[in-house]
């Protein structure tokens, strides 16, 4: 693999050996810019063929490269096969078409394709095989049903932080996480898909001038559940070497009524048992027509992707038990069986911003809370008193906030701490752009730092952030590239970020304006105390 490359070389005097020796060197082991009688389309030699890309002074991007066959026809809900090679130059210049999703809720538009396993490079111009640059590998959020990797843009993050960044798409919803009886790999296609591409990485990566042995995976909300999953895997040792979690931890629980109506939520992950229990409710439920054929699954794969899309938004749930993930993601960690690298893992202060928003009076807000903790309300009503709040709505959204996303990052640290360095962050801006709030049913007069805020500071775009914003944008890449480089984000000129240790939970405040980034306690601002007793109680700790 290497760059191919057409820059202005020095003239070979075949008279001496040494400029001969040299020139040979530069042709053919140097990897840097391919101006290919243009400086703005580099061409890199890949595994499988030459891609070619479009660059700046600053950075190189290659959008849309495939990293496995399309998972269609046959292919469909098995696990990622090796994309074939090429010959010719496959232009890269354009993002690939994001996973088939949901436009909005249930009922809504459908848009994407099957065909989607594609992943994009952003590199620093500088970077070549002769100068590797440590590599981000950046998982998008969308509760497991949307998103894509494009929407992430990694334009600042390779630039300023010096490193290589990679976005993927991979397989969404009933696509992604689809079970059913004799359905090898139920559950887990989505996260077979993400090992496949940090196995193209490791594979392609030194080309772009990415360093294969320094590769951070980084996820946000379900990309961070992801993370975490994959943290246990056997399957990813020597290909991740460090992990970013924002706002997404593998010990996620949610009492009863707290995140959906009517139900609790016990994990994030189920087995494949279960997940093909489920499949096939969920199948004969929505009637799709294959429920009496004499080969079910055979049916459901021929059948349109858009018949399919009426349970897309239910199949959101990841499964252990095969060779991907031999045990469920929080018994690895709590028994101390999940791979030994460094770990970022943090939240935004207000990840449930939106329920502030609702209607909400004391008798409901009682009801919930009995619902929801039984004989511990009390004690939960006393410490969220309404005297600290706005509103009922306002003390019910900090409660889920900090039980459902807080707490559990908090666990997670403390179970990764004594056998690997952990680093916790809080994102405080209370009033960050608002491009995503409505996509997270945050109302515009309601200000707090709501779930799916930070994305925009790690991966900023378009100019939607302030002068201050910008400083914390950048100071953010500054800690989490230098991070990336050497698994210790203390880098000069800000302030220390001390790893969490037993007893001693050292978080960071990333907040925007002069001195915004300090610690925080952050048991005594989010109750975790509280949490802790009543899990302890409860033995889900």
């Amino acid at each position: 693999m290497k760059i191919i490359s057409k820059i202005q070389t020095p003239s070979c005097d075949m008279s001496t050996l040494q400029i001969f020796g040299l020139c040979i060197f530069i042709l053919f082991s140097i990897s840097c810019t391919s101006n290919n009688m243009n400086n703005n389309k580099p061409e890199v030699q890949t595994m499988n063929g030459i891609v070619r890309g479009i660059a700046t002074n600053s950075y190189m991007i290659f959008q849309g490269i495939p990293y496995a066959k399309p998972p269609v026809g046959e292919l469909r809900w098995k696990s990622p096969q090796p994309v074939g090679n090429w010959s010719g130059v496959k232009e890269t210049v354009m993002p690939a078409a994001k996973c088939m999703q949901l436009a909005g809720g249930p009922g809504s538009k459908i848009v994407g394709s099957e065909d989607c396993l594609y992943l994009n490079v952003t590199k620093p111009a500088s970077a070549s095989r002769m100068s590797l640059r440590p590599v981000i590998v950046e998982l998008h959020g969308g509760g497991f049903h949307s998103g894509a990797g494009a929407e992430m843009d990694g334009r600042r993050l390779a630039v300023l932080g010096d490193v290589v960044v990679v976005t993927i798409n991979y397989r969404l919803g009933v696509f992604g996480y689809f079970g059913y009886p004799g359905l090898e790999g139920s559950g887990s296609f989505a996260l077979q898909d993400q090992v496949a591409a940090l196995k193209w990485v490791h594979d392609n990566i030194s080309a772009f001038g990415g360093n294969p042995r320094n590769v951070t995976l980084m996820g946000q909300s379900s990309g961070a559940y992801s993370t975490g999953a994959l943290l246990t895997s056997p399957l990813v040792k020597g290909l991740v070497h460090k992990a970013i979690l924002q706002s997404g931890s593998p010990m996620m629980s949610a009492p009863f009524g707290t995140m959906v109506d009517g139900l609790a939520v016990p994990s994030v992950y189920i087995s494949q048992q279960e997940s093909e229990q489920y499949g096939n409710f969920m199948v004969s439920t929505a009637k799709l027509g294959c429920e009496k054929a004499a080969d079910p699954l055979a049916c459901l794969r021929n059948l349109p992707a858009a018949k399919l899309m009426p349970i897309h938004q239910a199949m959101i749930v990841p499964a252990y038990g095969g060779a991907l993930l031999p045990k469920n993601p929080v018994k690895a960690i709590q028994d101390g069986t999940f791979n030994r690298i460094p770990v970022i893992i943090g939240n935004t202060h207000d990840e449930e911003l939106g329920k502030a928003g609702e209607p909400l009076d004391e008798k409901e807000f009682d009801e919930r809370l009995k619902k929801a903790f039984a004989a511990d309300a009390s004690k939960v009503k006393e410490r969220y008193s309404i005297k600290r709040y706005q509103s009922f709505a306002m003390a019910w959204s900090a409660i889920v906030t900090d039980r459902v996303w807080i707490w559990p990052s908090h666990v997670a640290a403390a179970k990764i701490a004594p056998l690997a360095r952990v680093y916790q962050y809080e994102f405080n801006d209370p009033t960050p752009p608002q491009i995503l709030a409505k996509a997270f049913g945050v109302k515009a007069n309601l200000k707090g730092a709501f779930h799916g805020a930070d994305v925009i500071y790690a991966f900023p775009s378009g100019g939607l952030l302030n002068k201050e914003q910008t400083l914390l944008s950048d100071d953010m890449i500054k800690y989490f590239s230098t991070f990336a480089r050497s698994g210790n984000p203390n880098t000069g000129g800000l302030p220390e970020w001390k790893p969490s240790v037993k007893g001693d939970h050292q978080t960071l405040l990333f907040s925007p304006g002069k001195n915004g980034i300090k610690s925080v306690d952050y048991v005594k601002e989010h109750n975790l105390d509280l949490w802790d007793a009543i899990a302890l109680k409860s033995k889900r700790i």
